[in-house]
């Protein structure tokens, strides 16, 4: 239905507003008895602000009203080139082409990046790299916005881990399932976790494969060195915390397959003294780099080394 705004019921007597929601209703009505989906365009609020965020509220859909919703997917599709809000590569360079495909359901947006390709007009997925963060991180760490300004031709996947790490795990695979990334890279407790996700290109950095000896040194209340979604800013970690751990490092090689072994790299830094992970990882995988690091990555290890052993792999 192109568009819903020059659309118009039985009852012209109706103000806009009632007529609407009779609108809605019918087109409802539509899809139920036809069992078929009815997608329907409306057009936009002018908008004054480039921030993503703005494209995902029922706000700025015209005419239509939050109560008016229920059981409706709202989706946009956002061109940043054409409102004049780029995304930038490595090199400063705009990168053209990046698409958002956003629904809206439930207060909850997903978001879905895809490539355009002006030759074919066409529009394809975009592929996915997940990068797992380390223990007291979130998903808003500095390196996975740093990964997004070094791979701008693809969508940065960086979930908040659960604390509980049989939970971490099950979202993680499902995650993989969902979205099959190219590549993961995780870095110490994330690592750790990348090593169990069988069948997927990865790179483990200084990977902690036994962070709970590390916990059981530090039992009490952190702080979360990023901001989370969910605005939670601190953690526990308590003995039993600690167990759930050793019990999930326990078996965390078991099941490798010839494919992992030829598709897992690991990086190791020089000048790390948290965890030594080097000689438990050559036991089962053979792809293994040093490189001159502390345990913790900064810009200039992920554009010299991560990256380009990334873009290699890839």
């Amino acid at each position: 239905m192109d568009y819903i705004q020059v659309m118009t019921c039985n009852h012209p007597s109706m103000d806009r507003k009632t007529e609407m929601q009779a609108i809605l209703r019918e087109l409802k009505t539509l899809a139920s008895d036809c069992k078929i989906s009815v997608i329907g365009m409306t057009r936009l609020k002018i908008f004054y602000k480039d921030n993503a965020s703005y494209f995902l509220s029922p706000d700025i859909f015209k005419e239509l009203l939050s109560d008016n919703l229920e059981d409706i997917n709202l989706t946009c599709i956002h061109r940043g080139d054409h409102f004049r809000i780029y995304e930038y590569g490595s090199n400063g360079e705009v990168a053209f082409g990046k698409t958002k495909f956003i629904t809206y359901h439930d207060n909850n947006p997903e978001i879905t990046y895809l490539l355009f390709n002006p030759n074919t007009i066409r529009f394809s997925m975009f592929p996915s790299v997940m990068y797992i963060h380390g223990l007291s991180s979130s998903g808003a760490s500095s390196t996975a916005s740093n990964l997004r300004k070094l791979l701008p031709q693809y969508d940065v996947l960086s979930p908040d881990l659960p604390i509980q790490p049989q939970e971490a795990l099950t979202m993680l695979k499902d995650l993989c399932e969902l979205y099959k990334p190219e590549i993961i890279i995780g870095t110490s407790m994330g690592g750790m976790f990348a090593q169990q996700l069988r069948g997927y290109k990865k790179i483990l950095v200084n990977p902690a494969f036994h962070v709970s000896e590390f916990m059981r040194t530090q039992l009490g209340v952190h702080d979360f060195l990023n901001p989370r979604k969910n605005g939670e800013t601190q953690y526990e970690i308590t003995s039993k915390l600690c167990d759930n751990y050793q019990a999930i490092e326990a078996n965390q090689f078991a099941d490798i397959t010839d494919f992992d072994i030829k598709n897992t790299y690991a990086l190791f830094g020089t000048q790390d003294t948290l965890v030594h992970g080097y000689d438990e990882y050559i036991g089962y995988y053979r792809n293994a780099m040093m490189f001159e690091g502390e345990h913790r990555l900064n810009f200039e290890i992920l554009k010299k080394i991560v990256v380009p052993l990334a873009k290699i792999i890839l």
